[in-house]
């Protein structure tokens, strides 16, 4: 059942053709969702009433709801917003107003013996649409006349009264087929007054009324009974006045009309305050390498690094030949020689002297074997077994 109305709040009629409209307006930030979930919004869903389909093959469900948020919401079809049995998608809305809207889409729905009731499923609520539903425009007193105005093309429930050809007439029946055929003498309609009354319009306290006059007042229809001037038709029958049709609710939501033009765009509204920084992007492709630079002015020197590991002993070149005989006293072993496995050698030579000075040096290997002691016609090393070695006596 929908909820009472409130009397401080208007009706809408919203169609969802219109809604939908807004959707893409909402995405683009004219309403700001909150950061929750789906079913935290404050929407009540409900069923207004039915329009039985004239061959009783199913009927035309109104389905209504009220937002309490303070901005536009955007619901989705899907697991938020669905209608069963299916299609899911019956045209209901997806953006939904702040307010009340009593009559906000319609959904035509065809009998089924298998699903007699068809359900709006929306945040977690269950609205279903079936023949017990109220049905539109009824729930009235019986008997009572409900006045339309001046006749026009559209849907007339029975018991309404409108006004056509100078003439009131009654529904005898609804209508449901549009365009719709004005009122004649037959099953649809019956003539409530004939010529013989005269319509006069809206009620005048300056105006001189005469029996069978016809006057509206109070969105209510009134015959004359006498000639009076001044005198209110009132809420009850009196000496005066006597009650043709009274003033009736609002009739069903009418079918949506064309869409009108584009109109002119608006002025550009105020800067919204500074959005949050937003992420840091993805890193750029590299640029292209610029032009080069004038060279800079030579720096100071810098200090003088350690000394670094000492280099493999490289491999020995080949003999070079015989120089000439120098004048100097220096004299070369005749070949190279081999340290013994005693690991001391006594080398003989008859050039050395004890004041002579002998370089040793191993053949193929770093180093030098180390000279022991140093005679007149001989000296003695120690060294490496097995090492070969040369050396050169200065005298």
């Amino acid at each position: 059942m929908p909820r009472s109305f409130p009397k401080n709040r208007s009706r809408f009629v919203l169609s969802a053709k219109v809604s939908r409209f807004f959707a893409p307006l909402c995405a683009l930030g004219v309403a700001t969702l909150g950061v929750q979930s789906a079913q935290a919004f404050n929407i009540n869903p409900f069923i207004e009433c039915i329009e039985p389909l004239s061959d009783n093959s199913g009927f035309i469900a109104n389905f209504g709801y009220e937002s309490f948020e303070s901005s536009l919401v955007q619901v989705l079809v899907g697991s938020d917003n669905f209608f069963s049995p299916n299609p899911e998608d019956r045209g209901q809305p997806v953006v939904f107003f702040p307010g009340y809207f009593n009559r906000a889409f319609r959904v035509r729905y065809i009998n089924d013996p298998n699903n007699p009731s068809l359900i709006w499923n929306f945040l977690g609520n269950r609205v279903f649409a079936n023949s017990g539903v109220k049905v539109c425009g009824t729930g009235l007193p019986s008997g009572t006349m409900i006045w339309r105005g001046d006749w026009d093309n559209v849907f007339y429930e029975k018991s309404n009264v409108v006004r056509f050809g100078g003439e009131a007439w009654l529904a005898l029946a609804p209508t449901r087929a549009l365009p719709a055929a004005p009122p004649s003498e037959g099953a649809n309609w019956t003539r409530l007054a004939s010529k013989t009354f005269v319509w006069r319009g809206p009620w005048n306290a300056a105006t001189a009324y005469t029996t069978n006059d016809l006057v509206e007042s109070g969105g209510s229809s009134w015959v004359a009974k006498r000639a009076s001037t001044n005198v209110l038709p009132g809420a009850v029958q009196s000496a005066d006045w006597d009650l043709v049709a009274a003033m009736g609710a609002q009739g069903p939501q009418g079918l949506p009309g064309v869409d009108g033009l584009t109109g002119p765009e608006g002025p550009r509204g105020p800067s919204g305050p500074q959005g949050f920084p937003g992420n840091a992007g993805p890193q750029g492709p590299a640029g292209p390498q610029g032009e080069k630079g004038e060279p800079g002015a030579t720096g100071p020197q810098g200090a003088t690094g350690p000394a670094g590991p000492q280099g493999a002993q490289g491999v020995p070149g080949p003999q070079g030949p015989r120089g000439p005989e120098g004048q100097s006293g220096a004299f070369v072993s005749p070949g190279t020689l081999i340290v013994p496995n005693a690991g001391v050698v006594r080398i003989n030579d008859e050039r050395v002297r004890p004041e002579s000075v002998i370089v040793l040096q191993y053949v193929g290997i770093e180093g030098a074997p180390r000279l022991v002691r140093v005679n007149n016609g001989h000296f003695l090393i120690s060294g490496l077994v097995g090492k070969p070695f040369r050396y050169v006596v200065f005298s």
